[in-house]
């Protein structure tokens, strides 16, 4: 099980991160049950916001 943080969901959302097309392929690739937690989905949305990514933000919220 990998617990994953707010910096790689947000990289792996927003195409022009800098570590987006390796944080996908990560994703493409890993083998193991990927987890998170409410605050960190939280964050998550939180950095959308602040970083201008708000339809990326409400659309998760769906």
């Amino acid at each position: 099980m990998i617990f994953v943080d707010t910096g790689v969901w947000y990289s792996l959302l927003v195409p022009k991160d800098p570590s987006h097309q390796k944080t996908a392929k990560w994703f493409d690739a890993v083998a193991q049950p990927i987890v998170t937690s409410d605050y960190v989905v939280d964050e998550t949305l939180t950095l959308l916001l602040m970083r201008g990514e708000r339809s990326k933000s409400s659309h998760q919220r769906d």
